[in-house]
């Protein structure tokens, strides 16, 4: 098991720096205005080649106090997948499972909330990373080097 930064970001709507939320620098961040009571739009950060991940993990030093949710989705098996809704904790790293087991991922996307009813806030994000497990032979694929060939769920 090894921490991975991911390898890239797509275009981003509306999001400043993005390539500061892979840096390995926790005082670094990519932000993003997100409008009263809205969520922003998504940051979508890519891993090329995809990696058999189990868990994610992101750090927020600091964000206004009415960015009070984040959303992260992430990408196997050519769909999306819910891993987390919900509160964060800031200064800290924020470690969060992947339900149903080990996948081979290429990409996420995460998004903020502001329940602010006055005003429009700024999120960041500070870092964000992918847990790499120890590959192992997918299911109906195969590994080359240290790369995944294949898609599905890994038991």
């Amino acid at each position: 098991m090894s921490w991975k930064s991911p390898t890239g970001h797509s275009t981003p709507t509306n999001w400043v720096w993005p390539e500061w939320s892979y840096d390995e620098d926790i005082v670094s961040f990519a932000y993003i205005y997100v409008p009263l009571t809205s969520w922003s739009n998504f940051l979508e950060l890519l891993m090329s080649p995809a990696i058999l991940c189990n868990k994610i993990r992101f750090y927020i030093a600091t964000t206004h106090a009415n960015i009070t949710l984040v959303d992260i989705d992430i990408y196997y098996k050519d769909n999306w997948y819910d891993v987390y809704e919900g509160t964060f904790t800031l200064a800290g790293w924020n470690e969060k499972i992947i339900s149903g087991g080990s996948f081979a991922v290429s990409k996420t996307r995460i998004r903020f909330y502001n329940s602010s009813v006055g005003a429009t806030r700024m999120a960041r994000l500070h870092e964000f990373d992918f847990n790499q497990l120890t590959m192992r032979p997918l299911v109906n694929g195969s590994l080359v080097g240290n790369s995944l060939v294949g898609k599905g769920l890994v038991r």
